[in-house]
């Protein structure tokens, strides 16, 4: 029993650090719907790059303090959510949370 139980206090940490892991990207999620600087850059490295991928375009970088700027003249509302559930792969002190979602400005 004592095997057990010490094997599985590792699994439940990691889906402890799943789940702060995707709260992190959630907090960034309600920090643009809020046009909350404060609350996305909480939620980023001081110099953290946003990167972007349309189509057959070629990506496009944005330091954080552009894109907050660009989210600060943005009128309308804006929604950033999960269209299904995010996986999180995690290694060390590093956490990436992957998943489609959608990116709605005022619907």
């Amino acid at each position: 029993m004592m095997l057990v139980a010490a094997l599985l206090a590792p699994l439940a940490t990691y889906a402890s650090d799943e789940k702060d892991a995707i709260a992190v990207v959630q907090k960034t999620f309600d920090g643009l719907a809020a046009r909350d600087a404060a609350m996305i850059r909480a939620t980023m490295l001081p110099d953290a790059r946003i990167f972007a991928v349309r189509g057959d375009a070629a990506p496009t970088g944005l330091s954080i303090d552009d894109f907050l700027s660009r989210i600060a003249t943005v009128e309308g509302a804006l929604l950033e959510r999960f269209t299904a559930e995010p996986k999180v792969s995690i290694r060390g002190r590093m956490a990436q949370v992957w998943g489609e979602y959608e990116f709605l400005h005022d619907g």
